[in-house]
């Protein structure tokens, strides 16, 4: 994985960033995700989903995702670090995976953003599927993607960035941006709100 070190400022932004929990009363995310990138006006925009059982820790985090878009032009879809999730490498460096202690998580979450900012980590082709508790998405990338599977609750994520790395597009981690996950408060085995 590589950083990204040179920063570009985009003071007349040309495009809109949307935000979304979703959620799919028939357990099928991919239909979600696919209208939802639907209404999106045009091809520059962005997408931001992030799973209901996540929290934002700082408050300026739209300025930590546009900075990372302005940041890397060539970016296809974000991720962001995280207290737990399946995908190690989106685990934040020294990070207490048990604690739910909210003040703990704010803490955590504004040193990594004051030390680390919009700065982005490249993820390469060859890294394990990323887990999609949080994901910044272009509609062009989406669209260029064949949008999302429409299969159920588990694996829309990892297809997705099947689909990126086919289709030669790229994906960084905003390396100042993170978020608090409940993930079923460790219990990895109870999955059945989602099947």
């Amino acid at each position: 994985m590589k950083i990204v070190e040179e920063t570009k400022t985009n003071n007349n932004r040309d495009y809109m960033i949307y935000y979304s929990a979703p959620f799919d009363a028939n357990k099928n995310m991919g239909v979600y995700y696919n209208k939802f990138m639907e209404i999106l006006p045009n091809d520059d925009d962005w997408a931001v989903f992030f799973d209901s059982d996540t929290m934002f820790t700082t408050s300026d985090f739209g300025l930590l995702i546009e900075g990372a878009i302005d940041r890397c032009p060539d970016a296809s879809a974000f991720t962001c670090f995280t207290n737990r999730v399946a995908c190690t490498w989106q685990i934040a460096p020294g990070i207490d995976k048990v604690s739910n202690d909210m003040l703990y998580h704010r803490t955590y979450g504004q040193k990594i953003k004051d030390h680390y900012g919009s700065e982005c980590l490249y993820i390469p082709p060859d890294a394990p599927w990323l887990s999609g508790m949080f994901l910044a998405i272009k509609k062009s990338a989406w669209r260029k993607c064949g949008g999302f599977v429409e299969k159920g609750m588990l694996g829309v994520d990892n297809w997705f960035h099947q689909k990126l790395n086919e289709t030669d597009q790229k994906l960084y981690l905003i390396k100042g941006l993170y978020i608090y996950h409940w993930y079923r408060n460790n219990d990895t085995e109870g999955k059945a709100h989602l099947l």
